[in-house]
């Protein structure tokens, strides 16, 4: 089910197949309302993803002004490109942009937890997790050294989409 485009909702583009696996954990988390949140199909690189954003997204944002749109990256150990990729996004529409992504990529994320799958794959388990800590405002999962980088950034997206997103 898609989202209604004239209601606030959250739109998701994916770098890769595993953050995509931990959005669809983090969108099937009971406390978060899945029709205000629609995961997109893989970007296929963090460049492909912001090609998309800037080629797509841009026009999408002016037309749907209730969107917000989250990108979800792998930093590579390259901090710098969160504001590399936000300086791409008009600042009109910065307000609304946000990005989030572990520290290197999630699967030696993984390999640093002591996941057990929990109806779906571990990947999923960590978005389960993840989504947890936002419903309860508390950081066992998003206080990972991997993760921890991305803190300011959900404080913010969190103050804009949390009254929606959560049931």
């Amino acid at each position: 089910m898609s989202t209604n485009n004239y209601q606030p909702h959250l739109l998701v583009l994916p770098e890769d197949d595993a953050n995509r696996q931990i959005l669809v954990g983090f969108r099937n988390h009971r406390a978060v309302n899945f029709r205000k949140m629609d995961v997109q199909g893989i970007a296929g690189g963090w460049m492909e993803a912001v090609d998309s954003v800037i080629e797509e997204h841009v026009r999408l944002m002016r037309k749907y002004t209730a969107r917000h749109l989250l990108l979800v990256v792998d930093f590579d150990g390259r901090l710098e490109r969160h504001d590399y990729i936000m300086n791409q996004v008009p600042a009109d529409l910065r307000g609304r942009f946000y990005i989030l992504g572990c520290l290197d990529e999630p699967e030696r994320l993984l390999a640093s937890l002591d996941l057990r799958a929990e109806g779906g794959s571990k990947l999923e388990t960590l978005g389960k997790r993840l989504a947890a800590d936002c419903d309860h405002n508390t950081n066992e999962a998003w206080g990972h050294d991997m993760l921890a980088h991305n803190a300011a950034e959900l404080e913010r997206l969190k103050a804009n989409v949390k009254g929606f997103l959560f049931c």
